[in-house]
């Protein structure tokens, strides 16, 4: 009987030290360590949850670490007032890095409301991390006044009676050799070509330096002011444009062309001026041929 408890307690001891090495041996694999996000805060960037005007300029940055093996994808969604999410930056890392800084700019909705923005890191584990901020846009109480000009008339490269350069801080229209001596009025030129047709361009546009050639000629501007343009697609009555509100709406994004082509009447263009004055422009007439002319009106901020 003896001999039984013996053998029964040199069973359990050898039991316990069994299970207790199968125990040890688990421990020794860990999950790897997720990689580290964080935003950069400092002047110019939003790095908490913030109020901001509508169409506001929004910057925010971004660093990240592995904290085991290597980054691999950095990607931003942003979801605008409930509306499905966005993908504003996908980014995957071909080489193995373990250290990342972006910056990311953006311009606020253009209606009242709130913007989820989500940064998200992963790495070469499989591991991810993710940071977030709620962006609150708010409707100023009034907007910003315009000046309108009405019936501006430009002509072609070949017309040489009427000028094909404005100015939208004052209205005026030059012709070329004026244009030259006032290359820091000029936001944009006119001109119908064989294939672009009836174009509006900005002062650096490629193919309006090759379109105004010659002595007085774009490429002998000491400056050519580069005005960004983009055709609008949504309808609305010229005449309810009389603050920047609609014109703030309209060039809040996609305003990044340095001319138009193939323009019609009833075009209607909003633009952006190398100091930054914001306006829309709607075509009126169009007299075809490289010595015709466009007739347009203009409202731009003051």
């Amino acid at each position: 009987m003896k001999k039984l408890t013996y053998l029964f307690t040199a069973l359990l001891f050898a039991g316990a030290t069994f299970l207790t090495s199968c125990s040890k041996s688990s421990d020794t694999t860990t999950s790897p360590s997720l990689p580290a996000i964080h935003f950069i805060a400092g002047a110019g960037y939003i790095s908490v949850d913030q109020s901001v005007e509508v169409n506001t300029a929004i910057k925010f940055g971004i660093s990240a670490t592995a904290n085991s093996g290597s980054l691999k994808r950095f990607y931003v969604h942003r979801t605008i007032s409930g509306k499905p999410a966005v993908t504003v930056l996908d980014s995957t890392f071909t080489s193995s890095i373990t250290v990342y800084t972006k910056d990311i700019s953006s311009t606020a909705q253009g209606a009242a409301g709130s913007e989820l923005w989500e940064f998200t890191i992963t790495d070469s584990n499989g591991g991810s991390s993710m940071v977030s901020l709620t962006i609150t846009t708010t409707v100023p109480t009034t907007y910003g006044p315009v000046t309108g000009y009405s019936n501006t008339i430009l002509g072609s490269w070949n017309n040489s009676s009427i000028g094909s350069s404005f100015a939208s801080s004052n209205g005026n229209v030059y012709k070329l050799a004026e244009a030259k001596a006032n290359y820091t009025l000029i936001d944009w030129l006119y001109y119908y070509g064989v294939t672009n047709l009836a174009t509006i361009a900005a002062p650096d546009d490629p193919d309006a330096i090759s379109v105004f050639s010659g002595t007085n000629g774009l490429s002998t501007w000491n400056h050519r002011n580069a005005t960004k343009f983009k055709k609008v697609t949504t309808s609305f009555d010229w005449n309810i444009v009389q603050n920047d509100s609609l014109i703030l709406l309209e060039t809040q994004s996609g305003v990044t062309l340095t001319g138009v082509t193939n323009l019609a009447v009833n075009d209607v263009l909003s633009f952006i001026t190398e100091p930054g004055k914001k306006g829309l422009l709607k075509v009126t007439a169009i007299t075809t041929g490289d010595a015709g002319s466009i007739t347009y009106d203009v409202k731009v901020q003051q």
